[in-house]
């Protein structure tokens, strides 16, 4: 993890700032779950509400399904691949 100042400079403990893991902490992410984006490419209506994206390690999938087959699809996909919940992935999924 990397954390910068407003001003872009290195930050010491307690300094105003942000903090980032590293892009390649998120290319880990999206390699891990690679079996659930997939099939949510597939799944998920393609329009507006359709999301895919990691950001700072957490995989987050939203948009609309066509059918309840589909969105418990996902759902099983997701407790196959994260069984634990990790927090790793955050879905958010609607029935059209």
């Amino acid at each position: 993890m990397f954390c910068r100042g407003y001003n872009g400079a290195s930050l010491s403990v307690g300094q105003p700032g942000t903090c980032q893991k590293p892009a390649s902490a998120n290319a880990e992410i999206l390699a891990k779950y690679q079996s659930l984006v997939d099939l949510a490419e597939a799944k998920i209506i393609n329009n507006s509400s359709k999301k895919i994206e990691v950001k700072n390690s957490v995989l987050s999938i939203s948009g609309q399904v066509q059918t309840r087959e589909d969105y418990n699809a996902l759902w099983d996909m997701h407790d196959k691949v994260n069984p634990g919940r990790s927090g790793e992935v955050s879905m958010g999924l609607t029935i059209k």
